[in-house]
């Protein structure tokens, strides 16, 4: 039998399920309980849409590549399937966070999708609001982007689709980046992009890059789950520096195996970030020895990192998996977790650092090099380990082996995995209500006011704490920053010395012999030259060796400003330090504090703190250089001036070094600043909304206890009949 081929015994067991849910639906309508009743007609709407993409003839193989926003999953598929080139552009932030599929097409060609009007309304109307948050400033950002681009806005969203065509990877990465890079002239507008290329890769598969389900830009967020209704194998992406954080755990755990997904593979991305995190210089005088949570060199942490996030992982599922046993969850559902038990630890970067010379790494990954060097004996064989790539493609190659199987369990999956994320949705229906149930019980109006204004005045002294913790981390980017500038005047006067070199030229010199002979006098006068050659030594300095010195302080000097804001604020000292702030003003034991919630709020605080990238241009400089003197330079003169173009070159790249500097100091001190205020403002925003509902419920108390002690009853009840 044909697994795309709809047969009738399947099509009558798809519509039971549709009709059993429906009458469902019509049950629990008087519970006045509209989001959940949402809920549902959205779970019937999905289900039918899964159903028909996957019985047609030309169903691909559906790839996600799944993360939150600077996971690495742009880098992790350029590495994957286009050898390291840059074809698919990094989504820096949220705006450029653009959803990209990759399918066969006899013609390279690009699909972009721009944003309709609706949608565009709506991104304007939230650009006007006077709020903060990641919704409101991702689309003033948008709306900033595309009036500064020239171009006519309306007239690409109207236009809805339009495709442009190109001859190989090299023209794709010059013109995808108009439409999806950060500073693309059409990304403000474009939505989605499909590539088409004529690689056989492809012939089978339809791989797709998401923005992620943590979008700002609701719209992109919506295709993103519309892709994962009818995924059949994910890479999942979590950077290895924050790794399974409560947003990914959550998405992980409980919404991707439940959306139908078969294969599920954990990719611990950005490894040298974490490796990074436990690489520390052993102190031999230090009285309590080595700490056992870092390392000294490479292979050992790797082994500590791979063991400690495994282990992580394998805790999180194994205590997952029994929440599922006790609620009877399908089976099928615990068996793609267990594909999750061994993470595939990875880093794009550094794989696309292997058999490249030093000298065509960008800062970043100069970046990454001196930092990972120092901790190695054998950085190209290292740096491979930390890639792991080829571990990565075996995956994909059981994947795509393994494609007519994995579809198999997909089509005789539809049903159970249906039925298991309506059971999911009633019992949430159920916690949400007797949660609510439980509050208007036991509490009058008087008690819920105070209980909201204690929350309040407990926030205060948390902003008050929270603002000390981070005034420590400004006073430390100061003094960073003033051992930084110590640093770079430093090498500035290395770099201005020129080696003087000594070289051999050989000289040809003639002098003049008297052919006359006495007794011949036609011979009277005549004469011929004679030619000797002789080595001189002479002393010359290099236009070359000028160049460089200039290139290699500019780069050193990046990696130095960058190197300070890094060795200033550790991500995981910053999140301990905020957690215990949280911690010691509010009593964790009370059932009224989830500490999973205020540890989210803190890390997705934290994720928003973006590390400068420091980026100097003096290509003029160096091309008038080049262009003035020759390669070896002689004359004194000449070695002079050219002594000197050296240093003007060194004090115009110090200079804008500096501003660079102190640009990116004051606006990452902005940026921890910000932290406070928004953490305050994310818990206080949904403590405000919970409240407001208890309060509006009180008024009419006895009514809605009846009613929802009714709904917890008639959602009991549900969850029997579709268990049968």
């Amino acid at each position: 039998m044909n697994i795309f081929t709809l047969t009738k015994e399947q099509e009558q067991t798809f519509e039971n399920f549709k009709s059993q849910t429906s009458k469902m639906i019509e049950k629990l309508q008087s519970g006045n309980e509209e989001q959940d009743i949402k809920d549902l007609h959205n779970l019937l709407e999905r289900f039918s849409k899964k159903v028909d993409d996957f019985f047609h003839s030309e169903r691909r193989l559906n790839i996600g590549i799944v993360g939150q926003v600077k996971s690495g999953k742009s880098s992790f598929l350029n590495t994957l399937l286009f050898e390291g080139k840059f074809v698919l552009p990094k989504a820096s932030t949220p705006k450029t966070a653009t959803l990209t599929k990759i399918e066969y097409a006899e013609e390279n060609a690009m699909e972009i999708e721009y944003y309709n009007e609706e949608d565009w309304e709506v991104i304007v109307d939230n650009a006007k609001q006077d709020r903060e948050g990641e919704v409101y400033e991702s689309a003033r950002e948008l709306v900033r982007m595309a009036r500064g681009s020239g171009v006519d806005i309306a007239t690409k969203l109207k236009i809805g689709k339009e495709r442009v065509t190109f001859s190989d990877y090299e023209e794709l990465m010059n013109r995808i980046n108009e439409y999806v890079g950060e500073n693309g002239k059409y990304t403000a507008l474009v939505k989605a992009v499909v590539l088409y290329v004529n690689n056989p890769l492809f012939r089978q598969l339809s791989i797709v890059d998401t923005p992620g389900l943590n979008d700002p830009i609701v719209s992109r967020t919506l295709r993103t789950k519309e892709f994962m209704e009818v995924c059949d194998v994910v890479f999942f992406l979590s950077p290895c520096s924050a790794f399974l954080d409560k947003s990914d755990w959550t998405l992980l755990s409980t919404q991707l195996p439940q959306k139908g997904v078969k294969r599920l593979i954990l990719v611990g991305s950005k490894f040298d970030s974490g490796l990074r995190d436990v690489l520390r210089h052993t102190d031999p005088d230090d009285p309590f020895g080595k700490d056992p949570n870092t390392a000294d060199n490479i292979p050992e942490a790797i082994t500590l990192v791979r063991d400690k996030l495994t282990t992580r992982t394998q805790m999180k599922i194994k205590e997952f998996e029994k929440q599922l046993r006790q609620r009877e969850a399908d089976e099928s559902l615990i068996k793609v977790l267990e594909n999750c038990r061994k993470p595939v630890f990875v880093s794009g970067m550094v794989q696309n650092m292997v058999g490249r010379d030093k000298n065509e790494y960008d800062a970043e990954e100069n970046n990454v090099y001196h930092a990972l060097s120092e901790f190695s004996t054998n950085l190209d064989k290292e740096f491979l380990k930390i890639g792991n790539f080829e571990a990565v493609k075996g995956i994909q190659q059981e994947v795509i082996e393994e494609k007519e199987t994995i579809l198999e369990e997909k089509s005789s999956g539809f049903i159970p995995m249906a039925q298991e994320e309506l059971i999911e949705l009633l019992f949430n229906f159920k916690e949400k209500a007797k949660r609510r149930l439980t509050l208007l019980s036991g509490n009058d109006r008087q008690k819920i006011i105070e209980m909201k204004d204690e929350i309040q005045k407990q926030m205060n002294a948390i902003r008050a704490d929270v603002r000390t913790v981070i005034g420590e981390w400004l006073v430390k980017i100061e003094k960073e920053k003033s051992k930084g500038i110590q640093e770079l005047r430093k090498a500035a006067e290395e770099n201005r010395k020129l080696e003087e070199r000594t070289g051999t030229e050989t000289k040809r010199e003639s002098y003049t012999v008297s052919d006359s002979t006495w007794y011949k006098p036609w011979t009277w006068g005549s004469k011929h030259t004679e030619y000797y050659t002789y080595d001189e030594s002479y002393s010359y300095i290099v236009t070359s060796d000028a160049i460089d010195n200039i290139r290699n302080f500019i780069s050193a000097s990046e990696s130095q400003i960058e190197k300070s804001f890094l060795d200033a604020v550790n991500h995981q000292q910053m999140k301990r330090r905020l957690l215990e702030v949280v911690a010691s003003n509010f009593d964790m034991g009370d059932e009224r504090y989830d500490a999973s919630l205020f540890r989210l709020m803190v890390e997705e605080q934290i994720n928003k703190l973006e590390f400068p990238v420091i980026k100097v241009d003096i290509g003029k400089t160096v091309d008038t250089i080049a262009s003035t003197f020759e390669g070896e330079v002689r004359s004194s003169n000449n070695q002079s001036a050219l002594r000197n173009a050296l240093s003007n070159a060194i004090d115009t790249a110090i200079s804008a070094l500096m501003n660079e500097f102190e640009q990116a100091t004051n606006q990452f001190k902005q940026s921890l600043s910000n932290i406070g205020d928004g953490l305050q403002e994310a818990f206080l925003s949904d403590v405000h909304a919970e409240f407001e509902k208890i309060l509006k419920d009180l008024d009419e108390k006895d009514a809605n206890i009846a009613r929802l002690s009714a709904y917890v009853n008639q959602l009991d009840r549900a969850v029997e009949e579709v268990r049968g």
